[in-house]
């Protein structure tokens, strides 16, 4: 062996040459520094910016790759230098090769692996789809309408109106210019002047906090008689009014209007916001005769014949509940806009019944407005349902709320109005704001098709290329098919021993074969992923994906965030990390006994 390698050396001194220089220190310690460098700025871009920054830039580019395969090259022309090698090389040899099946696992990983996320709800379908924390854009082609995914890393580009990225539309001479990003986008409501029909007397009320730092608006109008009740952080309510009095006087009583029918579902209408839980039938027997099934909140049932003569007061058995028949179409029609009938034959009964109780008094905070003149709303605040502010709010003059740091002010006041919503970028932060990307047609010339619009991440919307060819496009995460399904079939947080404090998470999955059957029942707890497919063999050689508890919900225990990771390059890291480990201890624990032999005699 000695002989031959001796002989290479002589035949191809060029060759050789180039191992030493591959293998030398010089190149290793510019190598090693190069990825040490790089190592430090992503960890700083990580903790400064964003880890999509660092994947991007670093981990993930083209130019790291090919360094780490360099190194891999560097460290394999190490061992070359060695040959022939002897047993004082072993560890040596098993520490660098371990070195280099650890960065291809690594390499591999990074290739055919991925990291995704399922957000699952107990007793919703198997999900069959991963979300990436990837941005996209999801393009229809005009030609044959398919969607097609077009990478968009809004976290790394630097959009702007003068520098958008523009990609084309998919089968067609199009464009798409995307020019901002915002990840805090919100609707913000705004009343329209308008004569038409359908408008009415409208105003936006406005919420702020210097405190929280936070606004939040609530827009009105007189769509119908019924008071408009929206929850304010479900701590107060706000509610619009016809008159301020009159609803004071019912603060603790609830109406409910339902109109009931044969063959479709019920309309209800309850001023409180809630279902009063009184359900109700309509049957038609063959003498035409009507009758009215009710089932009480409490599980009762009640039979009442109709007697066609309305008002008709039905007994509910209850003391602080009244029902009553206001209204009976034999076959219900709309006509006009109004209830009709079609005939006296009963093919489409419907039946207008009014429920009147009193409930106990809510002890959130009121705020009742009700419209004034062109320039103020009437307004009373309530606690425990009794009036402790009243008077006129102007438009654009704050007035506290009493409701903390937080105060309320009239934005905007529309005798006549249609109320609409506007996409806006938001300068403070809120749970409640959704990331999203502003977005144009060009034509092929790249001259603006259309006006710019910006688009809610997750949504879809429809644009006009062409006075016939409309496309639907959407921006969001990427989503990764998979042959498999997997359901949330329970999810438990246990305790700590007399507290509230959680001791772990545990998500019980079922997963499913691509026919919709449960071929696996496994459990995502702290520190334990679940596993499919299952097996030994398959956790070994890393052909399977895992499911890590993530994050979850404490106000709402049937929903789970799962972290998936599937990285075929595991078993590689784990084998050379293994190798290494061997190698180091073979160098340092087991010493050539003739070396020991040697230096014995020369003592001697």
């Amino acid at each position: 062996m000695s002989f031959d390698i001796i002989q290479f050396r002589k035949n191809y001194p060029e060759t050789w040459r180039l191992i030493l220089f591959l293998g030398s220190i010089q190149w290793a310690g510019i190598l090693l520094t190069t990825i040490a460098v790089a190592c430090a700025v992503a960890t700083v871009m990580e903790s400064k910016v964003s880890t999509d920054l660092a994947r991007r830039y670093i981990y993930h580019a083209p130019w790291f790759h090919v360094w780490l395969i360099c190194l891999c090259i560097n460290l394999f022309c190490v061992t070359l230098t060695r040959l022939p090698w002897k047993r004082k090389h072993y560890g040596f040899v098993i520490t660098h090769f371990g070195i280099i099946t650890l960065l291809f696992g690594a390499m591999i990983g990074s290739w055919f692996g991925f990291e995704a996320f399922a957000n699952l709800k107990k007793g919703e379908e198997p999900l069959y789809r991963l979300t990436q924390n990837e941005s996209v854009m999801i393009v229809q082609s005009p030609k044959d309408h398919f969607f097609y995914s077009i990478p968009l890393p809004v976290e790394t580009l630097k959009l702007s109106e003068k520098k958008p990225k523009i990609f084309t539309i998919p089968d067609s001479n199009y464009y798409l210019s995307v020019d901002a990003h915002s990840p805090q986008l919100a609707r913000v409501p705004e009343l329209i002047p308008s004569t038409e029909s359908a408008s009415s007397d409208g105003a936006i009320i406005e919420f702020s906090s210097e405190l929280a730092g936070q606004k939040i608006s609530f827009p009105f109008t007189h769509a119908t008689a019924e008071p408009q009740i929206s929850d304010f952080f479900q701590m107060a309510r706000v509610v619009w009014v016809n008159e301020i009095a009159s609803f004071e006087k019912k603060i603790n009583q609830w109406s409910e209007t339902q109109m009931v029918f044969e063959k479709v579902e019920p309309i209800i209408s309850n001023s409180s916001g809630l279902f009063s839980g009184y359900r109700f039938q309509v049957q038609t027997n063959d003498k035409k005769e009507i009758t009215l099934f009710v089932e009480m909140p409490n599980g009762k049932k009640e039979t009442f014949p109709i007697s066609k003569k309305f008002p008709q007061i039905l007994n509910l058995g209850s003391a602080v509940t009244q029902a009553t028949v206001n209204g009976y179409w034999a076959d219900f029609e709309m006509k006009e806009g109004k209830p009709s009938t079609k005939s006296s034959n009963p093919d489409n009964p419907a039946l207008l019944i009014r429920l009147e109780g009193k409930q106990s008094i809510d002890p959130r905070p009121h705020l009742l407005i009700a419209p004034l003149d062109p320039e103020h709303l009437a307004f009373s605040l309530i606690r425990n349902g009794k009036s402790y502010a009243n008077g006129k709010l102007k438009n654009g003059v704050p007035v506290s709320t009493g409701w903390g740091p937080w105060t309320v002010v009239v934005k905007s006041i529309q005798p006549h109005a249609l109320l609409q919503y506007r996409i806006e970028p938001q300068a403070l932060p809120s749970p409640d704001l959704i990331p999203g990307v502003r977005v144009q047609l060009l034509d092929p010339e790249k001259r603006p098709l259309s006006d710019k619009k910006w688009i809610f991440s997750g949504e879809t919307e429809t644009m006009a290329i062409s006075s016939t060819q409309v496309i639907q496009m959407a921006f969001g995460l990427k989503t990764r098919p998979i042959d498999f399904g997997v359901q949330l079939n329970h999810f438990e947080v246990p305790r700590d021993e007399g507290s509230d404090t959680p001791a772990g998470f545990i998500s019980t999955l079922w997963f499913y074969n691509s026919d919709h059957r449960v071929m696996r029942e496994d459990h995502a707890e702290m520190n334990y992923p679940a596993t499919y497919p299952g097996g030994f063999w398959r956790s070994v050689i890393g052909l399977n994906y895992k499911f890590s508890q993530a994050s979850w919900n404490p106000e709402n225990l049937e929903e789970s965030t799962l972290q998936v990771l599937y990285d075929p390059g595991w078993p590689l890291k784990w084998i050379g990390s293994l190798m290494i480990s061997f190698g180091i201890i073979i160098m340092f624990y087991f010493k050539d006994p003739h070396k020991k032999q040697n230096q014995e005699t020369q003592s001697l």
